[in-house]
């Protein structure tokens, strides 16, 4: 159990045995090597700003929606997990099959696209009607860094015709990622 040390401004250490190197007030953040979190603790969130603006695509090749989806994390551990969530507002015409895939951008190495799994897409309508629907997208990614990643939403149609599209009618839409003590 930790023993709290108090001086003449409240609360200034934290120990367990050993002095943890911070000192603990409101502006500061809680720092050094002694501090861990338990597995399954929200190290940090990170979210992007929310855009009413449309998007759409006939193309087949996956491509961004919006920079402003893009949402920057530097993990505090290399064996964190990420949570990705995409709130977005989706329509596809009737006769295209859309798709939705998060990529990740580890310190400017390029995008790729994080495997949900099934190494496909975070989402896909397989139907032919038309689609337009509030969706939450989430994907868990095992980046095994502390290096910068930045994170993103692509769409494409992946068969038919017709467009791909988020915010069609105004609404907004944004991205967020937590990363997860592993």
């Amino acid at each position: 159990m930790p023993t709290l040390i108090s001086g003449s401004t409240g609360v200034n250490k934290i120990t367990d045995g050993t002095i943890v190197d911070a000192d603990i007030n409101a502006s500061a953040a809680i720092t050094g090597s002694k501090l861990v979190m338990p597995t399954g603790s929200v190290l940090q969130v990170v979210k992007s700003t929310v855009r009413t603006s449309a998007s759409s695509s006939t193309s087949s090749t996956p491509a961004e929606i919006s920079t402003n989806y893009r949402v920057t994390l530097t993990p505090r551990d290399a064996s964190s997990k990420i949570l990705l969530m995409f709130f977005g507002h989706i329509n596809i015409d009737s006769g295209a099959h859309g798709a939705f895939g998060f990529y990740r951008d580890i310190n400017g190495g390029g995008y790729s696209k994080v495997s949900d799994g099934s190494g496909n897409e975070a989402f896909r309508n397989k139907g032919d009607d038309t689609r337009q629907q509030q969706a939450t997208l989430i994907c868990y990614d095992n980046p095994s860094t502390t290096n910068q990643c930045i994170y993103t939403m692509y769409f494409w149609r992946n068969a038919g015709s017709g467009n791909v599209q988020v915010n069609d009618n105004g609404m907004g839409s944004f991205m967020m990622a937590m990363e997860i003590a592993g």
